[in-house]
């Protein structure tokens, strides 16, 4: 466990697949928050969203910070990857809790 914290490392297969399920994840995304109008904006740590539509903005905001994540983890920074799944996590809480995909669709985004 503690060497998958160790930056260099050369990445497991199936970790190169998990950057490229959530890049694909990420670009769908995308796709749909721009579909949806919303923009991306983050909402700062010491708010709440007011509404749903800003509760989405955050989520977009977010996408582009998990790029960074992504590769920050193809050089070997493991611990990135593992905060990319977070994030992408708590995107599709914000996908699902708006009413934008059922849990049935985000898990096939996850396949």
């Amino acid at each position: 466990m503690i060497d998958d914290f160790k930056k260099g490392r050369e990445l497991s297969a199936s970790e190169k697949t998990n950057i490229e399920k959530i890049r694909t994840a990420i670009g769908s995304y995308r796709i749909k928050f721009k579909e949806l109008g919303i923009p991306g904006e983050k909402v700062p740590p010491s708010e709440y969203p007011e509404n749903p539509q800003r509760m989405l903005a955050h989520g977009y905001g977010m996408l582009d910070q998990m790029e960074e994540f992504l590769l920050e983890a193809e050089s070997g920074n493991v611990g990135e990857l593992r905060k990319a799944n977070r994030w992408l996590g708590f995107v599709q809480a914000i996908l699902w809790g708006t009413h934008v995909y059922t849990l049935e669709q985000l898990k096939d985004h996850n396949r």
